[in-house]
């Protein structure tokens, strides 16, 4: 039950956090006429991103297991790839259930959340 509660924080932190994230990266960027949804996009990415590896590192670091730094490398390489393949509805699916799937992965690896 308390690997549930730990997984449903770590999704609305994730949610959440990348709402107020996202907001505040496009409150600080300078968005005109030239400024394409591609560019947009990337933001957005780069900001879930970083709120998915910010969890996941807490989880992992909390009990200095190796296994868990794995969900931190799937995230880095999604966003990697998502930041150059072609925008479209299924990858950004994907890119979301990898980065949800990281979280989950951190949390159920972490032996000291019983």
């Amino acid at each position: 039950m308390g690997k549930l509660i730990w997984i449903v924080i770590g999704l609305i932190v994730y949610f959440g956090g990348g709402w107020i994230a996202k907001d505040i990266v496009f409150s600080m960027i300078e968005i005109t006429n030239k400024t394409t949804l591609g560019d947009l996009t990337s933001y957005e990415f780069i900001t879930y991103s970083v709120v998915a590896g910010v969890v996941s590192l807490i989880a992992t670091l909390y009990e200095d297991n190796e296994i868990g730094y794995i969900s931190l490398i799937a995230i880095g390489i999604t966003c990697g790839i998502v930041r150059e393949m072609p925008l479209s509805m299924g990858l950004i699916v994907l890119y979301n259930i990898i980065n949800v799937g990281g979280i989950i992965w951190a949390i159920c690896t972490n032996d000291h959340i019983k």
